[in-house]
């Protein structure tokens, strides 16, 4: 029988053996960057792609974190620099570090 993914042969596997022996006879792929681990080779590389490259768009102004989608780099600011940000109110000019201020 035929697998689409190795996946669904790890599944197939755990009918037929103890999950012990099932770990030693599925095929991981490990990034070499963080050692984060795949069940297939079009997984890692995907993660790799859009976590290990040089290309990352977003980047934050105060640490230098880089994100290659915006909602990272909004995540991490909320949750890194939430002290440092400002609020420009539209009508004064004066600057709030919380919303609610304005």
């Amino acid at each position: 029988k035929d697998f689409k993914t190795e996946s669904l042969l790890y599944k197939h596997f755990i009918t037929h053996a103890s999950l012990s022996i099932v770990k030693k006879l599925v095929q991981y792929f490990t990034c070499d960057f963080c050692a984060k681990k795949y069940d297939s080779k079009i997984s890692l590389q995907r993660h790799t792609l859009f976590l290990h490259n040089d290309r990352m768009p977003y980047i934050c102004e105060h640490c230098g974190f880089t994100a290659y989608h915006e909602e990272p780099l909004k995540e991490h600011l909320a949750k890194e620099h939430v002290h440092c940000s400002t609020y420009l109110c539209y009508k004064c000019g004066l600057e709030f570090r919380l919303v609610p201020k304005l």
